[in-house]
């Protein structure tokens, strides 16, 4: 069984090595590795070409700027494993990644394999993203437990057959910079009917000091609401249950709330006026509405959240402020 694995790269220079290295040394050696440099200005691509000369398994296209989402479509199209996992250039894996991964695929063959990943800052692991060991016959069932676990959009913590992007034309869309990953995934569980979950953490997501440092897009929380409308409407169609629609929707819009106002509260690039102006028409929307009316946890602090947002919108903001 082959194993394709796409990597994106854009001025990469400084985490390519490591990135490619994991890959090469798997323990699990039927592999190919296609790399695209995305119009890098940097040594990327000279980094790439050197590790392609050395081993085979590596394959090197180039591109004009045109974002990650149209690299990883370059990498379907010519990819030639039964499966396919994508690696951000920033990230490394596992030695023994594929190893334990096609080791669950000789058991029983599945469509899609997701696995946990260990978020990374340069002072080491700070969090771990985990699942259960569970084969779902019912991908249905797969979604709900994967989104309520904020496990289900991530780009690379995942493995795929082929055939079911190649056979289906699911591609990335190109035409957006945020939630590209989620809709990516949404539209493979059109055709997926299998999916199995494992325990093991076999990826690390690396965030720098300049990722924890946002730039507040003005743009994002309108994104929010476009990725809303998307998975009410795909639910229904989807077939989803109701109450798990409803659940579903509900937490989607509150941990786009919190991640808004997080990256607003450490955005430098608006004063306090601006900020609660902009938290102001955030609450005139269907995420802030959604939100509010949410009872199904009755957490502590999940009680203390639902309520500022009900009657202290920018109260909210200003605990952020202060906490980041």
């Amino acid at each position: 069984m082959k194993i394709s694995f796409i990597v994106p790269a854009y001025n990469a220079e400084k985490t390519i090595s490591r990135c490619l290295s994991s890959i090469l040394n798997q323990t699990y050696k039927n592999i190919e590795i296609i790399v695209i440099d995305d119009g890098s200005i940097d040594s990327t691509y000279d980094i790439c070409q050197s590790f392609s000369k050395e081993d085979r398994r590596i394959k090197l296209l180039t591109q004009n700027n045109l974002g990650a989402s149209s690299a990883r479509n370059k990498g379907i199209e010519i990819a030639t494993g039964e499966y396919v996992q994508f690696v951000d250039a920033d990230d490394y894996i596992n030695v023994k990644t594929v190893e334990v991964l096609v080791e669950n695929l000789n058991k029983r063959f599945v469509d899609i394999i997701f696995f946990g990943f260990k978020l990374v800052k340069d002072s080491g692991v700070f969090k771990e993203h985990l699942l259960i060991n569970r084969l779902y016959k019912d991908p249905k069932e797969a979604m709900v437990y994967l989104i309520r676990q904020n496990m289900f959009g991530f780009t690379c913590n995942k493995l795929i057959r082929r055939s079911i992007l190649t056979e289906n034309e699911v591609k990335f869309r190109t035409d957006i910079s945020l939630f590209e990953d989620q809709f990516f995934y949404f539209e493979c569980f059109k055709y997926i009917s299998s999916v199995e979950t494992v325990s093991d953490t076999l990826y690390h997501y690396c965030l720098n000091d300049s990722s924890l440092s946002l730039k507040y897009r003005a743009d994002r929380f309108a994104m929010c609401e476009m990725m809303f409308k998307y998975m009410s409407n795909y639910f229904t169609s989807y077939n989803l249950s109701p109450t798990d629609s409803k659940n579903l929707l509900e937490q989607y819009c509150k941990r786009s709330i919190k991640n808004c106002l997080y990256e607003l509260a450490v955005s430098q690039s608006n004063t306090i006026l601006q900020a609660h102006n902009i938290v102001d028409g955030w609450t005139k929307s269907i995420i802030w509405d959604t939100a509010k009316r949410s009872k199904q946890n009755s957490s502590y602090s999940e009680v203390i959240f639902l309520f500022l947002i009900k009657h202290f919108p920018k109260l909210i903001y200003l605990i952020y402020k202060i906490r980041y």
